[in-house]
């Protein structure tokens, strides 16, 4: 007689509920949490092949402000999972991967937070993902402050407050601060942007302050900081193309061009 399957043998078969719309079209510069760059504007569409009428499953989400998107790391390029792993805020350090909120996972499931800017019909806008065009969302939950934070939640003893607790290398990494700058070159071209307003996923007024946002969290994985730290570190913002580099805790931003006038890579 055949044994019963257990539930580890089981298989979980995902479908997609939509693919999300973002100004990150590569790993470079992309965040490595959400709400890192709040300028960040994108935007997920419910698949029709979901449901007959898409728009209905979105009823009632208006009167949160917030999101968590479940998704897939569709650019994981990994054959294989670490047990430990050396998040880039460890400078090198290698922890667990469970301690972590690393993409290379045996399940390459992710969480984000999101803020609800509007929705249209079955589609939904929101701001401060960080997420790459083209990922496959699985699933859309409302987030409930009441519930999902720790510190407000109800617990069974009234005599004990609710309390959590944050690894120190994330709240006070062993890493510099950085301080950032830009050449007057890159801050006249800025300017002329934003003034000519040709960016899809961003408000061209925030262009700046986006940028900033991204470089301020250290995007360099910790080889890159170690061993790199004299090349030249191109990323992308929407449709522009930003080129810097870094000395010490120093990133300075020296040229930002619309993608059609650089077509350098950090390859």
């Amino acid at each position: 007689m055949a044994s019963e399957q257990t539930p580890s043998d089981a298989r979980c078969e995902l479908k997609p509920i939509a693919e999300f719309r973002s100004m990150y079209t590569e790993k470079n510069g992309t965040p490595r949490q959400s709400g890192i760059c709040p300028e960040a504007l994108g935007c997920f569409t419910i698949h029709k092949d979901v449901f007959n009428n898409p728009e209905h499953s979105l009823e009632g989400i208006a009167d949160f402000s917030h999101l968590w998107l479940i998704f897939l790391f569709h650019k994981n390029n990994n054959s294989y999972t670490k047990a430990k792993v050396a998040p880039p805020r460890l400078n090198g350090v290698r922890v667990g991967l469970f301690s972590t909120r690393s993409p290379y996972r045996p399940n390459p499931i992710g969480l984000s937070l999101v803020k609800i800017e509007r929705i249209e019909g079955s589609c939904v806008h929101v701001s401060g993902a960080d997420l790459l065009d083209g990922t496959p969302i699985i699933d859309i939950k409302p987030y409930i402050g009441d519930y999902d934070a720790p510190s407000t939640a109800a617990t069974t003893d009234q005599s004990t407050s609710s309390t959590h607790r944050t690894a120190a290398w994330v709240s006070c990494p062993p890493i510099e601060s950085l301080s950032l700058n830009f050449t007057p070159e890159a801050e006249s071209q800025i300017e002329q942007l934003s003034a000519e307003n040709q960016l899809r996923f961003i408000d061209s007024a925030d262009l700046r302050r986006a940028i900033v946002n991204i470089l301020s969290a250290d995007p360099r994985s910790a080889y890159r900081r170690k061993k790199c730290s004299d090349r030249l570190y191109f990323f992308k913002v929407d449709c522009v193309h930003v080129t810097c580099w870094f000395n010490g805790n120093v990133a300075q931003v020296l040229r930002v061009k619309m993608l059609e006038d650089s077509d350098q890579t950090d390859e």
